[in-house]
């Protein structure tokens, strides 16, 4: 999923996810939500909660999602300013409970800090690599984005830095 910069512009795309909610089991959305759930996900510029992190927390609330679990450094995204340096965490992965349920195992890792704003993330379940790839094929309602299923290919290592709604 990439979520829009303008917080007014997130409000249809957190209306989708809350549709999406009611019509599947196992789900989860990676991408760049553009927004934090915390404040701890934030370090550095304006450390204040705003009306829009309310809305993205109500609106994983309202749909069942929660973070998948991070391991390392948090932060996804920097502005790039030595004087003033900001860290957020606005690239994830969320799911529901039922992806939790199958895949306890499973870590986001993030990437070292390269020449981008934004550090590419990857899903992990090294013991729930067969798993997934069954569900995924024997999956008919899903949609992903291009080069997924190339990824599926490397042993327990999925990338998440682009789109991907991911729903069987």
């Amino acid at each position: 999923m990439y979520a829009f910069n303008a917080a007014i512009d997130r409000v249809p795309q957190w209306d989708y996810c809350l549709s999406l909610s009611t019509t599947t089991s196992h789900w989860c959305l990676l991408g760049v939500f553009n927004c934090v759930t915390s404040l701890g996900e934030i370090s550095g510029g304006r450390e204040h909660w705003t009306p829009a992190m309310q809305a993205f927390k109500d609106c994983l609330a309202n749909c069942g999602l929660d973070n998948v679990r991070i391991v390392g450094d948090i932060f996804t995204w920097t502005n790039k300013c030595q004087n003033n340096p900001v860290l957020k965490r606005l690239d994830t992965m969320i799911a529901n409970g039922h992806w939790f349920n199958s895949f306890i195992e499973g870590n986001i890792f993030v990437k070292p800090r390269g020449i981008m704003d934004h550090n590419s993330i990857f899903f992990e379940e090294p013991m729930q690599l067969q798993k997934l790839k069954n569900l995924f094929s024997s999956s008919t309602s899903w949609s992903i984005f291009l080069g997924f299923m190339m990824l599926l290919k490397k042993p327990g290592l999925y990338n998440a830095q682009a789109l991907a709604i991911i729903i069987f």
